[in-house]
């Protein structure tokens, strides 16, 4: 049908028409909260919601669709007030020159960095339908410095592999940002992510539902799908309107909704924004925990005044016009802000824990700057270990001045000796507890292990995107 077809079926001369009008231009609008509105004169709820999408569209942002116009379906959103000032508060906050982008980015946030890739590792398992705690991967990466990524950590071959293959990457997803998408950088990724993972354990569910069904080899069979995703990731498709903050996002549902890694397409979809909007800079957005953000809306578990609708009346208005992006689009860029402002709030107090720190360190003056790190690192991270190996690593010392400096801080009662496995770790000892228990006073804060609590519910089933 032609958009402008039916356009005029009521007259704006008509204020509830007009009134009508001026709400879808300035924000997103759910099927319920239009049924909540005054309606035109003469025409019927589905007729004037018909008639207000079909001149939105006219003015809306159409977008190239991979894989998803297989039934002739063009998807659009409209760039209401709500969504261009959603997008650039994000980008405001996401570029790389933004305050959190740098503090971020700097080596004093390091430990804040693997965190957040725990976080989203764990949500995207979560998310596709597998258990997954971010505490567990968090304490499995302070042993990665001792014994390499994922190496003698009893990962097996399971879920914990392909989320320890997903922080590796993502950890270094830096050395790929030069490159443009192609299917031959898609397939080395995904090569990375599924090395020793049993894929059978990445097969989709009979009863499971998911758009696409199949294995994770699909994507090598769809170079058509994928051909039109890299040219919408590389902006060679697509409008121009179509800012990176919303692209990228809608990058993350192709795959899920595709689903060519199988049950992995949600870890592989992250990957692949995140490295989209390292690209697009905006390195804040891309280490944000957005997976965690989207679970925990889809489990009830954010505060609905953050955003538009819950997921109930999200899936009631994709039935009701699937074609149409905009309340998704808001969704989304809320989430990205949701999750912004708890990186913020992250950053913040260990601005906060690290003014106490250095304090603390000013009155360490007969220890070296090795030694002073590892007390520094004991104040920072909840459940920290130490070793000879890691220390030697790290600071390009020998073993035995790696022993030497950690064997002293034993003697001070910062550190003690506890076995693991066959070895054996240096972890905080009772002095640097209770130096631990100011610096958490001073910051105002009482949990400092970086890593958010796992969400109480059971894991989320996994979805396409008409269900978020």
């Amino acid at each position: 049908m032609d958009d402008t077809a039916g356009i005029l079926s009521f007259s704006f001369e008509d204020e509830d028409a007009c009134a009508l009008f001026r709400l879808f231009l300035s924000g997103a609008m759910t099927w319920s909260e239009f049924l909540r509105q005054p309606m035109p004169h003469n025409v019927s709820p589905l007729e004037a919601w018909e008639a207000m999408k079909r001149m939105m569209r006219c003015v809306g942002v159409h977008v190239a669709v991979p894989g998803g116009d297989e039934n002739g379906v063009q998807l659009w959103y409209c760039r209401t007030y709500q969504l261009i000032d959603l997008a650039a508060r994000v980008s405001r906050l996401a570029a790389t020159d933004s305050a959190l982008s740098r503090a971020l980015c700097s080596e004093g946030e390091k430990d804040t960095r693997a965190d957040l890739r725990a976080i989203e590792a764990s949500a995207a398992s979560r998310l596709a339908g597998f258990e997954s705690d971010p505490a567990t991967l968090a304490a499995a990466r302070l042993q990665e410095g001792d014994q390499g990524h994922g190496h003698g950590l009893g990962l097996g071959h399971g879920i914990r592999r392909l989320e320890s293959n997903m922080m590796a990457i993502d950890a270094d997803l830096e050395s790929y940002v030069g490159r443009r998408f192609a299917r031959d950088l898609i397939e080395e990724l995904q090569a990375r992510l599924l090395e020793g993972v049993d894929e059978s354990l990445l097969e989709e569910d009979a009863g499971r539902v998911s758009v696409a069904q199949g294995s994770p080899a699909r994507f090598a069979n769809a170079p058509a799908w994928a051909d039109v995703f890299c040219g919408y990731a590389n902006h060679d498709l697509g409008a121009a309107e179509d800012l990176p903050v919303f692209r990228g996002a809608l990058m993350t549902d192709y795959v899920r909704s595709f689903c060519p890694f199988g049950r992995a397409s949600g870890h592989m979809a992250s990957l692949l924004s995140r490295l989209y909007w390292r690209q697009r800079g905006l390195p804040a957005l891309a280490v944000a925990p957005l997976s965690r953000v989207r679970l925990a809306w889809r489990l009830g578990k954010l505060e609905l005044a953050d955003v538009l609708c819950d997921r109930a009346e999200y899936e009631a208005t994709y039935r009701r016009d699937p074609e149409d992006l905009t309340v998704y689009q808001t969704l989304t860029a809320q989430f990205a802000c949701h999750a912004l402002a708890e990186m913020e709030r992250r950053v913040s107090s260990h601005v906060e824990r690290d003014v106490a720190i250095g304090a603390i360190l000013r009155r360490c003056s007969g220890f070296n700057q090795r030694q002073r790190a590892v007390i520094a690192r004991s104040l920072q991270v909840k459940d920290a270990r130490f070793s000879i190996r890691g220390h030697h690593g790290e600071f390009g010392v020998s073993c035995t001045t790696a022993r030497r400096d950690l064997a002293e801080l034993v003697r001070e009662g910062f550190l003690r000796v506890v076995p693991q496995g066959k070895a054996y770790v240096f972890v905080a000892d009772d002095r640097a507890v209770k130096l631990k228990e100011i610096v958490d006073q001073r910051a105002g804060a009482s949990d400092t292990s970086g890593v958010a609590e796992p969400l109480d519910d059971a894991v989320a089933p996994p979805a396409s995107p008409a269900a978020l």
